[in-house]
């Protein structure tokens, strides 16, 4: 049996299944990787896990009354929580639908709108295909951005606009007010309040950084999507009743806010998400309050110098700061993926000393190569072998991420069953693609 510091000792192998590498080994070979041929002999029997009660007895990990309640508490408010931002999304639509006289003239300002998130979301795919998070909290970040914090922001901004412009009796100071001091602080904190409730319900899925900037880039994007649509339609508005010689206001803010600042928002509320993302890694369960307010506090600043200063710039100056400082995110979010195959690939070599994996499985599972030409071979053998090595580094992944967040101090009641549960699949899968005849 082997332990990590930190985290509960490793589940011994399960006398009924085979040495992870008998009979048949993935190998990396001329043509790529691959399982080398040979007869994979299983006598499976699948076996019921147990965790200690405070008796002393054993029960099932999934019968814990205290796993049971958090199950369902967790449950209960993921889904109040999309109801919520659904219904605050469906707000948002019903008042833009309601402030034209024409719905129609929405349907360009929402398409072009299309066109960033469209950008944005990819970047999203691109930096969560290490560790996919789970598509419903996906989509609940999604509505929670396009919907609640837009509802938030607009109602706080539009509040602070106002009470500066009334007792300062000059509307342009309430404008200013708003952009540089109410937007930063309402928006970022509306943005951010979406990151820490997702922590707060599904805290066993934060494990790092780059899965906090997962969740504040889609939320920033959803709100960049719906604020958009405004300006979009607010310049759509100023062409149709002040038409100007000197070109489109529609295209030149597409082109301002679309093609030129599509990543404005998520380079700010990322810095919320990096740090409720690096919270989830401590050992403290409160080290999410002051890494929380670390992260909004730069997302704050970042916020109002943008709107403050480098909104104002010219395009050439304006481009001059943007493209480095986008370009220093992205370096830091590849560094932040490696950290984090690193870690994964750590986690995983537990389970090879303990010979549930081979050392060219865990190779395998941590380098993006390995893993394509690992379907690639499945899918050789048929889509039933396909869909088994899919469910095999999916397994992987969950492993190496729940005994990290064991090792991190933050194991759940249930974390024993859990953990039996994922290796059984890693053998399931193992010999669904092994017996697969091509």
């Amino acid at each position: 049996m082997t332990t990590a510091p930190g985290a509960a000792p490793l589940t011994p192998r399960d006398p009924h299944l085979p040495p992870a590498g008998a009979s048949s080994r993935f190998t990396r070979r001329d043509n790529g990787w691959g399982y080398s041929a040979g007869t994979y002999n299983f006598s499976y029997t699948t076996g019921t896990s147990t965790a200690p009660d405070q008796y002393g007895g054993s029960v099932p990990g999934w019968a814990s009354p205290q796993a049971q309640r958090a199950r369902r508490r967790n449950e209960v408010v993921g889904v109040l929580l999309m109801v919520v931002s659904g219904l605050a999304l469906l707000g948002f639509v019903v008042y833009m639908v309601r402030s034209v006289k024409d719905a129609s003239q929405l349907v360009l300002p929402a398409a072009l709108a299309l066109v960033p998130l469209v950008i944005v979301l990819l970047t999203v795919l691109w930096i969560d295909r290490w560790e996919p998070e789970p598509p419903a909290m996906l989509v609940t970040a999604f509505m929670w951005g396009a919907g609640t914090s837009v509802v938030i922001a607009v109602l706080l901004n539009d509040w602070l606009s106002g009470t500066v412009a009334e007792a300062l009796g000059d509307p342009e100071v309430g404008e200013t007010a708003g952009a540089v001091i109410a937007a930063p602080l309402f928006e970022e904190g509306a943005k951010g309040l979406g990151v820490l409730v997702i922590f707060f319900i599904w805290r066993r899925t934060f494990n790092g950084p780059v899965d906090g900037i997962v969740y504040a880039c889609v939320i920033a994007g959803a709100f960049a999507f719906s604020e958009n649509i405004v300006y979009f339609f607010r310049a759509y508005q100023l062409d149709q009743t002040h038409p100007s010689a000197g070109g489109s206001q529609l295209l030149e803010t597409f082109l301002a806010r679309g093609i030129m600042t599509p990543f404005t928002h998520l380079t700010f509320t990322s810095c919320t998400g990096f740090a409720v993302g690096l919270a989830s890694t401590m050992r403290s369960r409160f080290s999410w309050v002051w890494m929380t307010l670390v992260g909004y506090a730069l997302a704050v600043c970042g916020h109002a110098f943008w709107n403050g200063v480098i909104a104002s710039l010219s395009t050439p100056v304006l481009l001059a700061v943007e493209i480095p400082v986008f370009l220093m995110w992205i370096g830091g979010i590849v560094l932040l993926r490696q950290m984090e195959r690193r870690a994964m690939a750590s986690r995983l070599a537990d389970y090879s000393r303990a010979s549930w994996l081979t050392g060219a499985e865990v190779t395998m599972l941590t380098t993006g190569t390995g893993r394509r030409q690992a379907r690639r071979w499945a899918r050789n053998r048929g889509p039933a072998a396909g869909r088994a090595m899919k469910r095999f580094q999916k397994a992987a992944v969950d492993l190496a991420q729940l005994r990290q967040h064991a090792m991190n101090g933050h194991a759940e009641s249930d974390y024993a069953d859990a953990e039996h549960r994922l290796l059984e699949e890693l053998a399931r899968s193992r010999r669904a693609f092994l017996d697969a005849r091509t």
